[in-house]
């Protein structure tokens, strides 16, 4: 089986992850674009060559995984920048129909994300503009679409005619004419489902909330999806980074003609309605659409399941991974860690497959849970663990990671690149090389010309939690840190390199 993959960018997220999860997998080849035709964070793809990329690879394959921000716009933040006319658009997007034509048997899979609406002053990935008038565009966004259902007051009225006399009317048009360009380029791909192009379509809503204009669009594609009768075929959802590995779990049980079952426990009494970071919906609604877009579905007990998926989720908000060591009831009262890796050792001991979404806190995993699996003893007999960014992208990753092992058999080099990424790096390493930064007159986005020692430090303090965390006490396991480096120069995400045995 040959699969077209192109990703949502140039970072290991998107590029490497789906990669990673079938390594080794002989049946299995994902033939990807060369790096150096992909975007550089905020510098484009060279859109041309990979079309031309695309086009000589297609006939070879049985499957394809189409980014549409990649092939249209040129990456996920070009996609936030580009001033492309409305009819190059939607003019790119319709030469997907020309794919068919050069390979009638291929079955495509594609996505395009929402574009989010930041609630912070920060041009890190948006415009320029939005250092200064990110959280007002933010602010004007949710009310607009709060006023709008008839859910504000007058005071809200009133803020938000301050509001649009505050933005430079330049800023205001710029930004949401692109909004309104990338909305119909979404609308045009939802009429090549219809045609029976895509076989799958996801839409995923990159950071979103309960208002805003984000939540428009959502709303006039859910009726436009209704009017093409195409529901059954299109999945939205919180998510972004994880598409590409969700699409891959799709083609796989899609391939192998099976619908896997997975039972689901939660951490928490509450942990199913509270409603994650940088999402508009309570946990368990969001599993639902990772579960059906993965090919996958839910199943009522244990004793029935092809996996049993664990949910650590808050015992009542969700916070950040750097600040778990403060004692908040979210941590205490409000779950029970001790009961939920009991139930994780006894469905192990029955041969259940178990998978971990250790998604209590976001930009990392959870480090007493992490404590706990090791001194039970069953810490590297997860066949899948994800704790990284947010709830959906944890999510799309693990149910991946889940699919890979019934078919092909556990992957514990990937399960040791997840404990060490988004336990080691995000919830722990991360925030110490972070507090080092000034001593050397660095920054979070700004490592001047001594990126090496950034990447150095890094590697010393994860190096270290390999070796108290993962392999101290297991003489059968080793893991060397090879390589660390950082894909877009800051200390958001990170890329590295491990050998395992």
């Amino acid at each position: 089986m040959k699969i077209l993959y192109i990703p949502l960018d140039e970072r290991p997220c998107n590029y490497k992850y789906p990669l990673q999860i079938v390594e080794g997998v002989k049946d299995i080849e994902i033939i990807v674009p060369p790096m150096d035709i992909l975007n550089k964070k905020k510098e484009s793809a060279d859109i041309e060559r990979l079309w031309e990329f695309v086009k000589e690879n297609i006939a070879q394959c049985d499957y394809g995984i189409l980014s549409l921000d990649m092939l249209i716009y040129g990456g996920l933040l070009p996609s936030r920048l580009h001033h492309y006319d409305t009819d190059i658009l939607i003019k790119r997007c319709q030469a997907i129909r020309e794919l068919k034509v050069l390979n009638p048997s291929i079955k495509l899979y594609g996505f395009n994300l929402i574009m989010r609406v930041p609630s912070y002053d920060s041009a890190e990935e948006e415009p320029d503009y939005y250092a200064t008038y990110g959280e007002s565009i933010f602010k004007t966004s949710w009310l607009k679409d709060k006023l709008e259902r008839g859910h504000g007051n007058e005071d809200e009225k009133a803020q938000y005619e301050v509001l649009l006399k505050h933005i430079p009317k330049e800023y205001f048009n710029d930004y949401f004419e692109r909004r309104e360009n990338n909305y119909k380029v979404t609308e045009e791909a939802l009429n090549l489902v219809k045609e029976g192009i895509f076989e799958d379509f996801v839409i995923p809503q990159d950071d979103s909330s309960l208002y805003g204009v984000q939540s428009q669009e959502q709303g006039k594609h859910r009726q436009t999806i209704r009017e093409l009768s195409i529901a059954s075929k299109v999945y939205m959802y919180p998510g972004a980074d994880e598409v590409g590995c969700t699409l891959l779990s799709r083609i796989i049980n899609n391939h192998e003609k099976k619908i896997p079952k997975v039972f689901v426990r939660f951490s928490s009494v509450k942990g199913a309605e509270i409603i994650p970071k940088y999402e508009d919906r309570p946990y368990y609604e969001t599993l639902k659409s990772h579960v059906i877009s993965s090919g996958m579905c839910i199943c009522d007990s244990s004793s029935e399941s092809d996996l049993v998926l664990i949910m650590n989720t808050p015992g009542v908000e969700m916070i950040e991974s750097w600040e778990q060591n403060i004692n908040l009831r979210t941590n205490t009262s409000h779950r029970n860690l001790n009961e939920i890796v009991i139930a994780m050792k006894n469905y192990i001991n029955e041969g259940k497959k178990v998978i971990l979404a250790d998604v209590a806190y976001s930009n990392g995993g959870d480090l007493e849970l992490l404590d706990l699996l090791r001194e039970e003893g069953i810490l590297h007999k997860l066949y899948a663990y994800g704790g990284w960014n947010t709830n959906g992208n944890t999510l799309g990753t693990v149910l991946a990671m889940g699919t890979a092992a019934l078919y092909y058999g556990e992957n514990k080099k990937l399960l040791a690149y997840r404990l060490i990424e988004d336990c080691g790096y995000q919830a722990l390493a991360r925030q110490k090389v972070i507090n080092l930064l000034p001593s050397q007159g660095l920054g979070y986005y700004d490592f001047k010309d001594k990126t090496a020692w950034v990447q150095e430090k890094t590697k010393e303090f994860l190096q270290q939690f390999i070796n108290e965390k993962l392999t101290n006490g297991n003489e059968d396991a080793t893991i060397k840190l090879t390589t660390v480096s950082f894909p877009w120069r800051r200390m958001f995400e990170v890329d590295l390199e491990l050998e395992v045995e």
